[in-house]
């Protein structure tokens, strides 16, 4: 339940609870009640902060997965828009050795290489490339 809780509120809540029971031991003027009072404190203080450690270790891996994810998907964009970028520039070499010998067959298949590679979205592998990375089996290959 205070898991879910900030820390402020938790520690609020582990004050007001052990400041009523010293209140209660107080009232009765009973050194024992008082001294149990401190060790239920000390109790719930502990437990709380045993969850805030707790709270904080899956803060911490669930951002060390994310890093992972993200260097795993920067990777792929960084593969993904270099071949790209290797085949816009054989295209645009047959494109300008088409022009300069005057080949319109070269010219032809230059352009239709270069228009299909630009009319493609870039994203649409992305999509299947995500569902693969949700496999437990996933092995990105380079």
């Amino acid at each position: 339940m205070s898991g879910d809780l900030p820390a402020k509120v938790v520690k609020a809540t582990v004050v007001r609870r052990a400041g009523s029971l010293a209140k209660g031991a107080a009232k009765s003027a009973n050194p024992l009640a008082a001294l149990e009072a401190c060790i239920e404190y000390a109790k719930i203080a502990e437990q709380e902060r045993t969850e805030r450690h707790r709270i904080k270790a899956q803060r911490d891996v669930a951002v060390e997965a994310i890093n992972a994810q993200r260097d795993v998907i920067l990777r792929f964009f960084d593969m993904y828009f270099a071949e790209r970028h290797e085949a816009l520039g054989q295209f645009f070499r047959e494109l300008d050795e088409g022009m300069r010998t005057r080949d319109d067959k070269l010219l032809d298949g230059a352009l239709h290489g270069i228009v299909a590679i630009v009319r493609e979205n870039p994203l649409k592998d992305f999509a299947a490339f995500q569902q693969s990375m949700k496999k437990k089996d996933f092995q990105l290959e380079l």
